[in-house]
């Protein structure tokens, strides 16, 4: 069956070499090398001898075409002029990525008639071809996955290339899920694949929680220049689907976001502190550049109530309502910058959600019935911060509210309940439910329930009348006021422990990123070492999209688009637009050739894959599937 896959895929990589689409994007010498490359694969095939290495020299060879992309190519694929803020940069062509996705689908396919060991050991190599990729062309084209919410004017190729796009996650993560099995997938082993970068792994699963098959457009329905079959889809979609879905709402929790740092117990907690709060801050910003929200909204309404839980841990991480009373312990200059950063994240993200609160909290009103008494203990409080962020319609509460019945009784339930409606800016009734489980309570119990509202983590809005429901029920004396707020604390931190060198004392904690595990360090590693001439002149980054100004300065069009302002220069202060900046495609040739030099000396790098598969096993569970 696999054979089949494998044999199927490859004479599709060998239709779209012969295609004169893909003769167009990428000149006939790159074409013709792809047809030889296919036909050396089906050789193999054929007689059974180096199967593996050639499917993996025609992937190498499809995903490299990128760089021979005429910079100037117009296939019909590029985004109306209003989506230009999207900057539509290293446009590599409609046919260059269904020649990539069809590559994909036959290493796949070839996975899985490889031993374990030689999996791995692939897999790895694949892997560091898909981290160049990403950041000399992919990055470029996968942030603009809005295409995959085809609107109405978007033509027939622009939806070709959305599928093709989404085509390219899904293969790059069942690349995986085929290898470790998806009842492993989990947040830690798509964290590792994406080599620790939050946008990478994001990226990667929107691509593949956006698609919908019954939507997916006929390819005979299109004018498609050729001959060139469909672009394959993983058989196993839906639980490549729901690995990817549990794995992104694991990628906040602490196990997964720290999972490359290592450090002692000399460590100081407010160093972890920090480092947790900077890597959700950085989930956060790549969740919205991606425009992940809805669509993680969407994806877990339609996997059901079962996955709605791990949607509400997900974003309260990520909004982070415990930074509103405290600067995690640390009262020194750095850190308050870092908090002060996350805090305006969270707030973006919070207007993110707010467009889909109905259809969030409609999903989320519907998991307490569903679980009846095994609801677990923290969705309530999460339910209650994410309230105030993004606060709940008032006619969705009553339903919320019954279908906790089971809880009514408990005191931490009823002290969320009380949050999440001051939250909702919704005041007590004579005849609600909530209000009259609160009035059955007794003294200790209403003093336990005013102790946890004042002591709660976030700073809730609108609680003040249920904390006077409390104080004025039954014939006991009141409630006793809210203790003291605790003096802040004294631990000074070390700037070198905020930057990843441990306490000034203690051992300096390692991270796993900066001892050059995992593809995303080889990366960083790379942009490190770029000569100044391939670095943006504002954010000192690898150039991916270069554009030049009138006076020379090199910037990443992104950047600069970001940068801009008030319309000035940000480095020389005078007048300037985009517009006045033209691309400059030499210099993002010449990057890219470095790029691939500097791979090819790198491409000896252990895999750490397999062993973060064996952690993983051990110490995390996956969800439904």
């Amino acid at each position: 069956m696999a054979a089949d896959a494998v044999a199927s895929a490859v004479g599709g990589v060998a239709l779209h070499a012969a295609s004169p689409e893909l003769r167009r994007a990428v000149g006939p010498e790159s074409a013709a090398a792809l047809r030889r490359s296919a036909a050396e694969a089906g050789a193999a095939l054929n007689g059974g001898v180096g199967v593996m290495e050639a499917i993996y020299e025609l992937l190498s060879q499809s995903i490299a075409l990128a760089s021979t992309v005429d910079p100037y190519l117009d296939d019909g694929g590029l985004p109306p002029a209003d989506m230009d803020d999207l900057d539509w940069g290293s446009y590599f062509g409609i046919a260059v990525a269904e020649t990539i996705a069809t590559a994909l689908a036959a290493m796949a396919a070839a996975l899985e008639e490889a031993s374990e060991e030689r999996a791995f050991e692939v897999l790895d190599r694949v892997g560091l071809d898909l981290d160049v990729f990403f950041a000399a062309h992919l990055f470029g084209e996968l942030c603009r996955l809005e295409l995959q919410e085809v609107r109405p004017s978007s033509g027939p190729r622009e939806v070709r290339l959305r599928d093709a796009l989404q085509a390219i996650c899904a293969w790059a993560l069942a690349l995986v899920g085929r290898v470790v099995g998806y009842h492993r997938f989990n947040g830690i082993v798509l964290w590792e694949w994406a080599s620790g970068d939050a946008f990478w792994a994001l990226v990667l699963s929107k691509g593949a929680l956006s698609i919908v098959p019954a939507v997916q457009t006929p390819i005979d329905s299109v004018d498609i220049g050729g001959a060139t079959p469909p672009v394959p889809l993983p058989d196993e979609l839906a639980n490549l689907q729901s690995a990817a879905l549990t794995s992104v709402l694991e990628l906040s929790s602490p196990a997964v976001a720290l999972s490359m740092e290592r450090g002692t117990d000399s460590v100081p907690i407010t160093f972890w502190n920090i480092l947790l709060c900077t890597r959700r801050s950085e989930l956060a910003q790549g969740a919205m550049s991606c425009g992940l929200p809805r669509l993680l909204v969407s994806a877990a309404a339609r996997a059901g109530p079962a996955y709605a839980p791990g949607l509400v841990t997900f974003l309260v991480s990520l909004l982070q309502p415990e930074l509103s009373l405290t600067d995690l312990g640390s009262p020194s200059h750095a850190s308050r910058a870092m908090v002060k950063e996350a805090q305006s994240t969270a707030s973006a993200l919070a207007a993110h959600l707010r467009p889909v609160a109905d259809a969030l909290w409609q999903q989320l009103a519907e998991v307490p019935p569903a679980f009846g008494e095994y609801l677990p203990s923290q969705f309530l409080h999460e339910c209650a911060d994410l309230a105030h962020f993004v606060p709940p319609p008032a006619a969705l509460l009553p339903l919320l509210v019954e279908g906790c019945a089971a809880k009514l009784a408990d005191t931490s339930a009823l002290a969320a309940l009380c949050v999440l409606m001051g939250n909702a800016s919704l005041p007590p009734s004579p005849v609600g439910m909530l209000e009259k489980a609160l009035s059955e309570l007794g003294q200790d119990e209403r003093v336990e329930i005013g102790a946890r509202l004042d002591g709660w983590r976030s700073q809730p809005t609108g609680v003040q009348p249920w904390l006077d429901v409390l104080r004025g029920l039954g014939a006991g004396p009141p409630l006793p006021p809210p203790p003291p707020p605790l003096p802040p604390a004294t631990t000074e931190v070390a700037p070198c422990a905020e930057l990843g060198g441990g306490s000034a004392d203690g051992p300096p904690v390692q991270s796993g990123k900066a001892r050059g595990h995992g593809g995303g360090e080889r990366m960083r590693q790379l942009v490190e070492a770029a000569p100044p001439e391939f670095r943006c002149q504002l954010s000192g980054r690898l150039l991916l999209d270069p554009v030049r100004s009138p006076v020379g300065y090199v910037f990443e069009r992104a950047e600069l688009s970001r940068a801009l302002g008030e319309g000035r220069c940000p480095l020389t202060g005078q007048p300037l637009l985009v517009a006045d900046c033209p691309r400059d495609p030499e210099l993002r040739r010449r990057v890219t050739a470095w790029v691939r030099q500097q791979r090819a000396q790198q491409s000896a790098q252990p895999s750490r894959l397999a062993g973060t598969i064996l952690v993983a096993g051990a110490s995390s569970e996956h969800g439904p599937v």
